[in-house]
């Protein structure tokens, strides 16, 4: 290396929640890094002959484009040292290059996580001799990384119990949000003075995996007689109604979103299917108490009884009945309310988990260069 600060190529899905980890991510590394960043974002759909091939598999395009955009990067500019993924599901035609560079893999999710999962997103697992192949490969990208980075224990467990990697290879560094950007409104201050419906928020782009239509069941039983219901998303076949403000358009961590948050006294998220969801951040950041699912990694974000409330999926009375014992109980919506933001700024911190992160690449990176 020509400089004692390491050059990584961070390969970057560029799409739903992954846009709002890499912008909190480079604003910490363009900040004061101790590396240099070459950021590569891989997008989901673009104009290239890989869009045009309606039989290839969706995660075997965006692999590839990132196979592309390492490949590029390559042959010009200074040498990388390293590279960074995010997450694993380009990682599968950039096989070889791990060999060529010491390379961390960053999931939110392992392949065996997603398929617990995998039908709120209308996909199937797969099975059979394909799904052998498919973990096969996937042990050899795991086996071949440096280090693997996971944002919850439930992928930890995953890639420790179903891929064999041993433990000291897999360093649990969740995602973050910026508490100082994202902060309580007039809303959750202490000695507000209260409202009497109860505020609700929900953000969702993929509104029915989500858990959208949960939601409007909730509200049709019994919700609309004592809330009003913020919802933003992306879906175009929604419209408003009494009690209910619909929001689109909207993009990460831009003011206007903020403002739903400061405003909102409750976030409820009552998803079908996901891993680490970032508004879930974003609400404990604001000061809101959580209404979710026990999907994913969600029971180790929302802090069961204490920072919010965790439900079936798929039970729209359970909703109902959460949304409703805390619109009774102010008391203890104002506690969980400030127990969130102390969780918030205490496990999901933006500037700190993403310098730990950064210092954890520039170690292995460095390591690999003696």
């Amino acid at each position: 290396m020509t400089d004692h600060r390491p050059r990584i190529g961070f390969v970057m899905e560029d799409a739903l929640g992954h846009v709002t980890h890499a912008q909190g991510l480079r604003s910490v590394l363009d900040a004061n890094a101790p590396l240099h960043a070459d950021w590569l974002p891989v997008p989901y759909h673009a104009d290239d002959t890989l869009e045009r091939l309606p039989r290839l598999p969706f995660s075997l395009k965006i692999s590839l484009r990132a196979r592309s955009a390492v490949l590029r990067r390559l042959r010009v500019g200074p040498a990388l040292d390293g590279l960074f993924f995010h997450t694993q599901g380009l990682t599968p035609a950039c096989l070889p290059l791990m060999s060529r560079l010491p390379t961390l893999v960053s999931l939110d999710a392992t392949p065996n996580n997603f398929s617990e999962i995998a039908t709120a997103y209308g996909e199937r697992p797969a099975t059979g001799m394909v799904g052998h192949l498919k973990a096969a490969w996937f042990r050899q990208i795991f086996a071949r990384a440096r280090s693997l980075v996971a944002f919850s224990d439930w992928v930890r467990r995953s890639l420790l119990s179903d891929y064999g990697v041993p433990s000291d290879k897999v360093v649990v560094l969740p995602q973050g949000v910026d508490t100082v950007a994202w902060t309580p409104g007039a809303a959750g201050l202490v000695g507000a003075p209260q409202r009497a419906r109860l505020r609700l928020l929900f953000v969702g782009a993929d509104f029915e995996r989500k858990g959208g239509g949960l939601l409007l069941q909730a509200w049709r039983a019994g919700l609309s007689a004592t809330c009003e219901l913020d919802i933003v998303t992306r879906d175009s076949s929604l419209a408003a109604s009494e009690g209910i403000r619909l929001h689109r358009g909207l993009t990460p961590n831009c003011p206007d979103l903020k403002r739903l948050y400061a405003q909102a006294d409750l976030f409820v998220l009552p998803s079908r299917g996901d891993a680490s969801p970032f508004a879930v951040l974003e609400a404990m950041a604001s000061g809101l108490p959580v209404v979710a699912t026990r999907v994913g990694a969600l029971d180790e974000m929302v802090d069961d009884g204490n920072t919010g409330l965790l439900i079936p999926a798929g039970d729209a009375r359970a909703l109902a009945g959460a949304v409703l014992a805390l619109a009774a109980d102010r008391a203890r919506l104002d506690a969980m309310g400030r127990a969130a933001r102390a969780r918030a700024c205490s496990h999901f911190d933006g500037p700190t988990n993403y310098r730990r992160l950064a210092r954890h690449i520039r170690d292995v990176v460095v390591a690999a260069h003696p």
